[in-house]
C-alpha cells in the first residue's frame, strides 16, 4: 500500500491511454445480464447513445472523497475511502485512487443506465501506466453481478459493459497494491435510445400541445 506523488511527472513522449491496444478480460463470475465488449467501435454501436467522461477538466492532485461526474447528458458518482487522485502523464488527464490499496467506486446512475465503459489500468505513484497492472472489476445490475479481471499491455485498453437490466454501480481495484494504483480514463456511460414507437409518441405529443394551447386561448 501507497500513495500518490505530489510532485508532477512531465513526459515528452505522445501518449494516449485510449491507444492502447485490447484488454486481456478473464471473467471470474457473471451472474447478471451483461454483455461484455472489447471494441469500442462494437460497443458504440450497440450502445446507441453515449455519454464520455474524458477527466481533461481534472487538476493534478486530490480530488475529495467523492465527486459528482457528467458524462455527456448522464451523472453519476465515483468515490474512493483515502480520495481520489487527478494524474497526469505526457498531457493526458486521468483519475485513480490516493491510496493504492483502496478501490474506486462509480454508483448513483439512473434508472436509464444500461451500459458502462472505459480505459482501466494500474499506475505508479508517479502518475506512470504499469505494465501487466491486472484491475478487479466489480459490475453490478439490476439482474446481478459481473466480476471479472482487466489485464494485458501497459493501459489496459476499452472494456465495455452492456445489460439489458439497469446497471447500478461498478468498483475497480488493484490486483497488486503494492505495485500500482486502480485507474480510469474516458469513462462512457450507456442510455437507450427510446424506440421509434415511443419517439413517434413523443413527437405526435409535442405536435398536439400548440394546437390544445391555441383553443385555450380562444
Amino acid at each position: 500500500m501507497f500513495s500518490k506523488n505530489l510532485a508532477a511527472v512531465t513526459v515528452a513522449a505522445v501518449f494516449s491511454l485510449a491507444n492502447f491496444a485490447n484488454a486481456a478480460v478473464t471473467v471470474v463470475s457473471n451472474t447478471s445480464s451483461i454483455t461484455i465488449y472489447e471494441d469500442q467501435t462494437q460497443f458504440a454501436t450497440a450502445a446507441g447513445r453515449l455519454g464520455t467522461d474524458s477527466f481533461d477538466d481534472l487538476t493534478f492532485g486530490d480530488q475529495g472523497i467523492a465527486a459528482v461526474r457528467q458524462a455527456g447528458s448522464e451523472s453519476y458518482t465515483i468515490a474512493a475511502g483515502q480520495g481520489l487522485w487527478g494524474s497526469e502523464y505526457a498531457g493526458n488527464r486521468y483519475l485513480s485512487s490516493a491510496d493504492s490499496s483502496d478501490l474506486l467506486l462509480f454508483s448513483g446512475f439512473s434508472a436509464a443506465t444500461r451500459g458502462l465503459g472505459g480505459t482501466f489500468f494500474g499506475s505508479n505513484d508517479n502518475g506512470e501506466p504499469v505494465a501487466r497492472g491486472a484491475i478487479n472489476v466489480t459490475v453490478t445490475d439490476a439482474t446481478g453481478v459481473l466480476v471479472l479481471t482487466v489485464s494485458g499491455g501497459i493501459g489496459q485498453g476499452f472494456v465495455g459493459f452492456l445489460s439489458t437490466a439497469a446497471v447500478q454501480a461498478m468498483t475497480l481495484q488493484a490486483q497488486a497494491p503494492d505495485r500500482y494504483f486502480p485507474s480510469v480514463d474516458d469513462i462512457r456511460i450507456a442510455a437507450p435510445v427510446p424506440e421509434p414507437s415511443t419517439a413517434a409518441m413523443m413527437l405526435m405529443g409535442a405536435a398536439v400541445l400548440p394546437l390544445l394551447r391555441r383553443r385555450k386561448g380562444k
